[in-house]
């Protein structure tokens, strides 16, 4: 019997990390005019359907509700 999918179920579980972790990303901007280019960020980063852009006054309090390992602040230049 093949044990494999046992052994990375087991590992995952033990080492926190999520190898079939389903949730989207949250990518953070400051203003309307950044949603944009924080589409074509996610786009090539999480695909077409891996992210959610939240515009919001202060990014890094909502990152610190998140946490890192969720959201993330996209800065435009």
């Amino acid at each position: 019997m093949n044990y494999w999918w046992l052994f990375l179920i087991l590992f995952a579980l033990v080492s926190g990390y999520y190898l079939f972790d389903r949730r989207k990303k949250i990518i953070l901007v400051w203003r309307e005019n950044q949603k944009v280019p924080a589409k074509l960020y996610g786009n090539a980063h999480f695909g077409k359907f891996g992210y959610k852009i939240i515009v919001c006054k202060n990014p890094n309090v909502e990152l610190k509700k998140f946490g890192s390992k969720r959201a993330l602040i996209y800065h435009f230049h």
